[in-house]
């Protein structure tokens, strides 16, 4: 009967590492099965989509797959330990040899196991966009995360013998860090690009970029006619001078996708400081690889590249340029980084305030009295400018704070004084909830780990620009207002994994590499849909109406002046004189109408039925360009 239990016992490791092998099999296969049937007819949520897969072929491949699993895992655990070795298994200790082995295939099971169930949660995600089922799928894989990690945590590379060390994957790390920043890269590029190819993208904000950069590589100044219906300098709206950083590119190709391209290539970059960073906090190079892999797929940031162009853009790169700056001590590079930052808008300078608060608590005082002083005089000043040479700062967007009708946003702090429980009934908004979950939930909650709260104060510009106003906008992950402040959250973020994983190791261990997956799940639930966009566009009924529309609006001059729909707005942009018909008062000798859809701005019939008008090209339900007779007279009238 000892006998029996011992050969019983004996197999009993035999029977996890095929227990391990089986499941993944079930999972992989599972997901192939959902990927092939996906749109063969029920919906993955409909219970009938079960009648569509097949009993005893799933227990054939799970069996067959999970066989070949099991041998391919005793076959490279061999292979594997004695390569790191130098020496075979047979030359050494027999014990020493099969607990190396044992351990490796551990390690390798568990990654398997953890891929496995991650790619069909993915799969899933393709046909199932649901936030709740993605965050409650997140929740079975962190704590699977944890299991698999308690699983092969037994494996330790000390232990490797003939003074040999095993290999560090940097290079493979870093192949892996540069396959997911070029996937990121040519998403959003393409995204953009698409969009302006497709006549997806309004004036606001693609139409009048193109315009003013048109106007720079012209004469050097940000003149355009698009943002106010008038000619006017985007200086007298917003100050920034950075976007000269963009005027070189531009002039080598000057069209409308060059600035798409410029906005990806700059959130791209932004990893670059990033790894700088992890490694200033002595993360290994796994877990920097993760984090920066986390951050390409966020979906604040690829999100916020869907509607076109912004300044804000640049944001993310200088700002962990100058956080990386800070931690190595680089005095002449932070005071580049601050100077470009600043140069972004005039509330960056509202980042800089935050950081300078926090590098003063965190023991920097002297360096963050002097970024605080600096950022907020450049503040005043940018004020001063814009109230004296400009528009004037936009403020109506804080109107939900502003108490008073004549009110400025001086008017903010007395709110806050005299009613500061308003701020908290203004945060948790019923229409916000979803924002911060969106905003929080990828980042695994990381930033409101509360041991370290001095590293709130970075989580100020999310409270004031995306939180505290009721401007829709700036709190929809689909708009350019979170790259900035999400960034400050992303930082905070790493911050807390780093001081999680050094005082709780044993319980948070998987978690920087549960990070990346949680991206990527939330990337394909939150954005999935949006490239649906490629498909269309690919279609040859669309490519002819593109075509169509691209020689009527070819038609035009390029020195004339032009009144146009805001999708045609990018397309025509490249002129002195251009505006929106939904907007302007004024006139111009061209009129270009966009008719795929339905609109109340305007009647097709009310140009096609007016001498005054000379039809040049008319497509019924695509596009409509006239010319105005009287346009000279109406010159000269003036």
């Amino acid at each position: 009967m000892g006998s029996v239990y011992n050969k019983i016992k004996n197999y009993r490791p035999e029977a996890v590492h095929t227990a391990f092998s089986l499941a993944t099999a079930w999972m992989l296969v599972s997901a192939f099965q959902l990927f092939l049937h996906r749109n063969s007819g029920y919906s993955v949520d409909n219970i009938r989509f079960v009648l569509q897969l097949n009993v005893g072929r799933t227990f054939v491949l799970v069996i067959t797959i999970g066989w070949g699993l099991y041998m391919a895992g005793r076959i490279l655990s061999v292979s594997s330990y004695s390569r790191a070795t130098g020496i075979h298994s047979e030359s050494s200790g027999k014990r020493d040899s099969a607990v190396e082995q044992d351990h490796f295939r551990r390690r390798l099971e568990a990654a398997l196991l953890l891929v496995a169930v991650f790619f069909y949660g993915l799969v899933t995600l393709l046909s199932y966009r649901s936030d709740w089922f993605c965050g409650g799928f997140l929740l079975v894989l962190c704590f699977l995360g944890g299991f698999c990690y308690q699983y092969q945590k037994g494996w330790k590379a000390s232990v490797v013998r003939g003074g040999a060390k095993p290999a560090s994957g940097g290079i493979g790390q870093m192949i892996l860090l540069g396959a997911a920043a070029g996937i990121f890269f040519y998403l959003t590029a393409r995204f953009g690009v698409v969009r302006i190819q497709t006549y997806s993208a309004p004036n606001f904000d693609c139409g009048l970029f193109t315009q003013m950069f048109y106007s720079m590589r012209k004469t050097g100044r940000m003149v355009t006619t698009l943002e106010r219906d008038r000619a006017l300098s985007h200086m007298a709206v917003h100050v920034s001078p950075s976007f000269y950083l963009f005027l070189p590119f531009y002039a080598v190709v000057p069209k409308a996708e060059t600035i798409a391209v410029l906005q990806s290539l700059f959130l791209t970059l932004a990893v670059i400081p990033l790894k700088r960073i992890c490694s200033s906090l002595k993360m290994s190079e796994t877990m920097s690889v993760a984090v920066c892999i986390a951050y390409l797929f966020y979906p604040v940031l690829i999100s916020g590249t869907f509607y076109d162009m912004h300044e804000n853009c640049m944001l993310p790169l200088f700002l962990l340029a100058f956080l990386d700056c800070h931690l190595r001590d680089n005095r002449i590079g932070m005071v580049i980084s601050a100077a470009l930052t600043l140069g972004v808008k005039e509330d960056a300078a509202v980042f800089l305030m935050a950081i300078a608060v926090f590098i003063m608590v965190t023991g920097k005082k002297k360096r963050g009295a002097l970024l605080l002083a600096c950022s907020c005089l450049y503040f005043l000043f940018t004020f001063w400018y814009l109230k004296t040479f400009g528009d004037g700062v936009i403020s109506d967007r804080f109107n939900n704070m502003i108490a008073t009708e004549d009110g400025n946003l001086l008017e903010i702090v007395r709110t806050l004084f005299v009613h500061p429980i308003y701020l908290l009934i203004t945060i948790f908004k019923e229409e916000k909830i979803p924002y911060m979950i969106e905003t929080i939930f990828p980042l695994l909650f990381l930033p409101l780990y509360p041991k370290h709260r001095e590293r709130f104060i970075l989580m100020l510009p999310y409270v004031v620009f995306n939180l505290m106003p009721d401007y829709r906008y700036f709190h929809d992950i689909g708009f350019h207002y979170s790259f900035a402040s999400c960034t400050m959250l992303f930082f905070i973020a790493v911050l807390n994994l780093k001081s999680i994983y050094q005082e709780h190791e044993a319980f948070f261990g998987p978690a920087f590499v549960v990070w990346p997956l949680t991206a990527i799940l939330f990337f394909v639930s939150l954005t999935g849909s949006r490239f649906e966009l490629f498909k269309e566009a690919g279609k040859e009924y669309n490519q002819k109406n593109y075509g169509k529309i691209t020689a009527a609006l070819n038609q035009i001059p390029s020195d004339a002046s032009v009144i146009a729909t805001t999708f045609l707005c990018p397309r025509l942009a490249d002129r002195d004189e251009i505006y929106e018909l939904y907007y302007t008062k004024q006139d111009a000798e061209y009129v270009a109408l966009d008719l795929r859809g339905a609109s109340t701005e305007y009647s097709v019939d009310s140009y096609l039925n007016n001498d005054r008008y000379e039809t040049v090209v008319y497509e019924t339900g695509l596009i409509a360009v006239f010319r105005d007779k009287t346009y000279s007279k109406i010159q000269t009238g003036k």
